[in-house]
């Protein structure tokens, strides 16, 4: 973690940070998905796509910087 923090610079590579832990969180959430039963799949789908949508605002972010 620490050098994951002595390599930012920027807003940019906050932001870039936040990216990498939205698209880390979906990974997870699928192979939960992969285990679980049909409610959990439903709601860690949900979760998925909030996440997707986040990465969609950081990137808007990013262009707006």
């Amino acid at each position: 973690m620490e050098d994951l923090i002595k390599g930012i610079k920027n807003n940019k590579d906050i932001l870039r940070i936040a990216i990498s832990f939205e698209k880390d969180s979906i990974v997870f959430f699928q192979e939960l998905k992969n285990m679980g039963n049909k409610a959990a799949s439903e709601v860690l789908e949900k979760l998925i796509d909030e996440e997707r949508g986040h990465i969609k605002k950081i990137v808007a972010m990013i262009k707006d910087l």
